[in-house]
């Protein structure tokens, strides 16, 4: 009779170890907390708090935080990532087609100010690059500004798409909005000059210009009042009946 072989098992094949599983969940869910309990120590104490603060706050021992990160650097960019990641979710949604330009600049630019005013020790924290050890880690601010600015830019494009315009000023004119932004947030943030109810204003108002601006230059009919979804689709029908 011929020899039955056995192969092995491919991976895909194998049984999943279950503790594995759990044990990567449970260090996950500890992680979460300790970058949870470090954005709570950052608002209480500053900006300069220790790791001894926030394994306080973790209810975890000092040396337990660094089961779960490199070193200092490590955990502190880390922080800087979950700070940024809370308030790009927060302005996200808000870029919403269903609502008018005006809405979605006085929304966006109130969250903004709001945010800064309200969390100023973590505004500052994730602004920063250098680590308590000496270290500079990446520019996490950065990266946050260019990933609103490239979701600002993707509904410029399919607004300007939509009306059959050129989209090339899409990138340049969010990333210019942007930048605005947070310039003038930054400096206001040292002075306070004017209140923040003007400073929104002022804002919200330079904003819509710059984008008014453009569409003149580029030759389309805008209306900051008038929702985007509903200008797209009036493009779109009128160019049906012009294709009819």
């Amino acid at each position: 009779m011929p020899r039955t072989t056995h192969r092995p098992p491919r991976p895909d094949e194998r049984p999943t170890d279950r503790r594995a599983v759990r044990w990567e969940d449970h260090k996950a869910a500890r992680r979460q907390l300790i970058l949870d309990s470090a954005l709570t120590a950052i608002e209480v104490d500053g900006p300069a708090v220790g790791v001894s603060r926030i394994a306080e706050h973790a209810h975890v021992t000092r040396a337990g935080i660094y089961r779960f990160f490199r070193d200092r650097a490590d955990l502190d960019y880390q922080i800087r990532a979950h700070i940024a990641d809370k308030v790009l979710a927060d302005l996200a949604p808000r870029l919403d087609l269903s609502r008018t330009p005006t809405e979605l600049i006085h929304d966006s630019v109130h969250a903004y100010i709001s945010w800064t005013t309200e969390h100023p020790h973590l505004h500052h924290f994730v602004g920063s690059r250098a680590s308590r050890n000496g270290t500079a880690g990446p520019d996490v601010a950065t990266t946050a500004k260019t990933t609103i600015a490239t979701q600002i830019a993707d509904l410029f494009t399919a607004v300007l798409d939509a009306l059959d315009a050129d989209t090339s000023s899409a990138g340049p004119l969010a990333f210019a909005l942007v930048g605005l932004v947070d310039a003038t947030v930054n400096r206001w943030r040292r002075s306070r000059v004017p209140e923040a109810a003007q400073l929104e204003s002022l804002l919200c108002g330079w904003t819509l210009q710059l984008i008014s601006s453009n569409m003149e230059a580029l030759g389309v009919a805008f209306d900051p009042h008038i929702p985007l979804q509903t200008t797209m689709d009036r493009a779109y029908a009128a160019a049906g009946e012009r294709a009819d």
